[in-house]
């Protein structure tokens, strides 16, 4: 992040230039920029500001990039499924305080540690943010799509834990009136009715 808003002017300051080199000179307009370095290593940044009566000054100043390594899921990713998404330094150093920001389509902003597993509980449109000291350092679209079959297979894992816990419900209900009846230091289970008995009757062939 560029920041020159600490420059001051008895006129008030109307230009804001900054420049430096990056394979090619590149220059940005604004009090406030971000920039991505495509190589790590250390810059030489030059501020150029400029008043309203067309007065200038120049500072300089050194920065040092360092390389990310990211692991953001794909730009198409399924609903309610969990992913794994990670940012660390290229070589292991850098400044601490990396870390997403995830804004879901409703508008509700979710911030995660540099290492996280993340589940989209939205469909739509998110936007992930890579923060560094709670600053913007780049921004990538995810689209969360539902995936019907694995729908299917979450309602019908929740069905059948909704019928376990009906009949266990059902069950406890059970011993607790048998309790009631019997006594609480014994449970009984309910006796079966008799099955009617029945005799076969063997008559010896006549010869």
């Amino acid at each position: 992040m560029l920041d020159g808003s600490a420059s001051s002017d008895n006129v008030a300051i109307r230009y804001y230039s900054w420049s430096f080199m990056d394979g090619t000179a590149k220059t940005l307009s604004g009090v406030k920029q971000t920039y991505v370095f495509t190589v790590p290593g250390t810059y030489t940044i030059t501020l150029n500001i400029t008043d309203a009566a067309g007065n200038w000054a120049i500072d300089t100043t050194m920065i040092r990039a360092f390389g990310l390594v990211l692991n953001i899921p794909s730009e198409n990713v399924d609903l309610n499924v969990q992913y794994d998404m990670s940012v660390s330094y290229l070589g292991g150093e850098g400044p601490s305080g990396l870390g997403f920001l995830l804004v879901a389509p409703s508008g509700k902003q979710l911030t995660y540690p540099m290492t996280s597993s993340i589940i989209f509980d939205e469909p739509g449109e998110w936007v992930c943010f890579v923060l560094v000291d709670q600053q913007i350092l780049l921004e990538k679209n995810i689209t969360v799509q539902t995936n019907l079959v694995n729908d299917l297979i979450r309602q019908n894992i929740l069905q059948r834990g909704i019928l376990i816990a009906v009949i266990s419900a059902v069950i406890v209900i059970f011993l607790k009136q048998k309790r009631k009846h019997k006594g609480a230091d014994s449970v009984e289970w309910p006796e079966w009715p008799e099955l009617p008995s029945v005799k076969f009757t063997h008559n010896p062939m006549e010869r």
